[in-house]
């Protein structure tokens, strides 16, 4: 193994661990070593030797991480294909190694349903453990106890996530801790140990970046033990937590806070609000392909519907719902619905029954977590690349605020605007949504998509730098933007951050240019960015060489 390629390869995954998937990915493959055909880097010939010493150990990680970057960006049957290749060339590595591929190839199989074969993969490599470093081994309990917790074996699954905090504390590995802890914790919640559940919530709460879930999954602890006021506090908590992280929205994750907080509605009294919770879970799960979770929110959500107890929902009232059919192979995860509570009023254990004021308190958060997990829905079925778009311009915006050491609050303020400031789109026109360049009416109506999606969104009740960067995110400083043609004396730096990222993730994703082609595209548009955003814009990625 050369200097100079280890040397890129360690650039790559430096660029991948900070985030930068398109900037690696296009590294990683100007690294393999023949024209690799159809899917991830087909056609390119890169700088790794076929033959010679360490050749092996390379390829093998070149491949590995290529498929570790494809699954961050979604692209499960090109990740595949990445870990098969590196499964062969790696036959003659040492067994860490081997071991280390196996596995994200067995949880590829886990992503796509397929948990007989991922299962059996996982259960082999540990028959075949003896040697593997303490670090390979916490990840291997850890991925088997994956695969058991989404097959409802919830007991040993909690066996198999102690084994792995047991073999990553032998390893020093701490930075696994607060993630197995709430996965342990919600766990013993489906197996009702609820004094066990607490106690790993409680200490997963201590993780900042596993705070979230812990405060979900406490307010689930307590809704399933009747105390619902605790349950209420959690959700305030967790909600108000939620509106300041809204920079890495996991779908399943948002479809499971959906249905938690539906269950939670509905014992307020208010079914309407619970039942469209309800129905956005269950929009979620489909769109994801989790199609058990799917299916016991369908239930759930029919079993709700179906009672003559639940007021306003006569048909042609506009609460008519579109369905999206089951598929093959189902993905089951946390907070499974089997135990929801589906009664008009909820009592404690002592009998009384929830304060008459619960939906007062609780409603307004409700709503507005109801009304911006709608507004992604709707962006993200404008088409199945509007999700990765919107990650990406996300993560460009939180980056480049790093970078020039924007305040906090403006920070937030910049996040919201890049998750939501294609919203005006919906209201258009497919044609014009999605090709808005086919025609001149369709440009018409696409240029004045920024100031259709403020006036769309003010009933979120944003700060109002939120409207204003969503209604500038296509202006450029030399005045040849769009909708109001502003120009410099116009924009301020916090401007330019969103312009540069949403330029940025519009190349990369929906034209799907390489990065270095889209770098190019905004270093040839310098006039119409900020100068100090583009420049910090292209030394993240001088900085890796």
């Amino acid at each position: 193994m050369t200097d100079q390629t280890s040397e890129r390869l360690r650039q790559a995954m430096h660029l991948a661990a900070d985030g930068h998937l398109y900037a690696a990915l296009e590294r990683l493959e100007a690294l393999l070593p023949e024209p690799a055909g159809p899917g991830p880097a087909g056609g390119r010939t890169g700088l790794v030797s076929p033959s010679g010493s360490g050749s092996c150990e390379l390829q093998v990680a070149v491949w590995d991480e290529m498929g570790k970057v494809c699954m961050q960006l979604g692209r499960v049957g090109d990740a595949g294909t990445c870990f098969e290749r590196a499964a062969g060339i790696a036959a003659t590595a040492n067994p860490d190694t081997q071991a280390k591929v196996q596995m994200h190839l067995a949880m590829v199989h886990h992503a796509l349903g397929n948990f007989d074969r991922a299962y059996r993969l996982l259960a082999d490599l540990l028959e075949q453990s003896a040697g593997l470093s303490e670090f390979r081994l916490g990840t291997l309990y850890n991925n088997l106890a994956t695969v058991q917790w989404a097959t409802r074996f919830y007991r040993e699954a909690v066996q198999n996530m102690q084994r792995s905090v047991s073999a990553f504390t032998a390893a020093g590995a701490e930075q696994f801790r607060g993630r197995l802890y709430n996965n342990i914790g919600v766990c013993c919640l489906e197996l009702r140990r609820y004094d066990e559940a607490r106690t790993y919530l409680e200490h997963a709460r201590q993780y900042e970046d596993e705070r979230l879930v812990a405060l979900f999954g406490l307010c689930r602890l307590y809704l399933r033990c009747g105390e619902f006021e605790r349950s209420l506090d959690y959700a305030r908590e967790a909600l108000r937590l939620f509106q300041s992280q809204v920079t890495n929205v996991e779908r399943v994750k948002l479809a499971h806070i959906s249905r938690l907080l539906a269950e939670l509605t509905y014992q307020t009294g208010d079914q309407r609000t619970a039942i469209r919770l309800m129905e956005k879970a269950e929009l979620l799960f489909g769109m994801q392909d989790h199609w058990s979770d799917w299916s016991a929110t369908r239930s759930h959500l029919q079993t709700w519907l179906s009672d003559p107890g639940t007021p306003g929902l006569a048909k042609g009232d506009g609460t008519e719902r579109r369905s999206i059919p089951p598929a093959q192979g189902t993905t089951g995860t946390s907070w499974t619905a089997e135990h929801l509570q589906v009664s008009g009023e909820s009592r404690h254990p002592s009998g009384s029954p929830v304060p008459p004021d619960a939906f007062t308190r609780a409603g307004e958060m409700m709503e507005q977590f109801l009304w911006f997990i709608e507004c992604m829905n709707a962006q993200e079925l404008l088409s199945p690349r509007f999700a990765q778009l919107v990650d990406t311009r996300v993560r460009y915006t939180l980056a480049l605020a790093d970078q020039l050491a924007v305040p906090a609050a403006d920070k937030t303020h910049l996040v919201y605007a890049a998750r939501l400031c294609d919203y005006g789109l919906t209201a258009l026109d497919p044609e014009a949504a999605l090709a808005p360049r086919r025609s001149a009416s369709a440009w018409e109506q696409f240029a004045r998509h920024p100031d259709l999606g403020a006036s769309m969104l003010t009933e979120l009740g944003l700060h109002p730098a939120v409207y204003r960067f969503i209604r500038r995110h296509h202006e450029r400083w030399d005045g040849t933007g769009f909708p109001n043609g502003l120009s410099a004396a116009d924009l301020d730096l916090l401007d330019g951050i969103l312009q540069v990222a949403d330029a940025y993730a519009t190349a990369v994703v929906w034209n799907g240019w390489s990065h270095t082609t889209a770098l190019r595209t905004l270093v040839e548009g310098a006039s119409g960015f900020h100068g100090d955003v583009l420049q910090a814009m292209l030394a993240m990625f001088q900085a890796e060489g």
